[in-house]
């Protein structure tokens, strides 16, 4: 996980209330891919961004433990996700 540390999420853990989350990256990427799986590794939602370096993405998953993998040209960053 080379790039976690540019990565910035929150809120996490996101409260009941909350339907998305806001990523930031470290700079602008030509092309994000955002998986969120179970911890069984079954996806739930995939999301492709374009150009951006922050971005909203919704969470409307049950309350549990998810992972949420971010793909990018310069790598991969896998973040634990709490769902209240």
């Amino acid at each position: 996980n080379e790039q976690g540390a540019n990565v910035k999420l929150y809120p996490n853990p996101i409260a009941h209330s909350v339907e998305s989350v806001t990523i930031e990256m470290a700079g602008i990427h030509r092309k994000i891919v955002t998986t969120l799986t179970d911890l069984s590794g079954r996806i739930l939602k995939s999301n492709t961004f374009n150009e951006v370096q922050s971005f909203q993405l919704p969470i409307t998953a049950s309350s549990g433990l998810y992972l949420l993998v971010i793909d990018t040209e310069t790598g991969r960053s896998v973040i634990q996700l709490v769902k209240e």
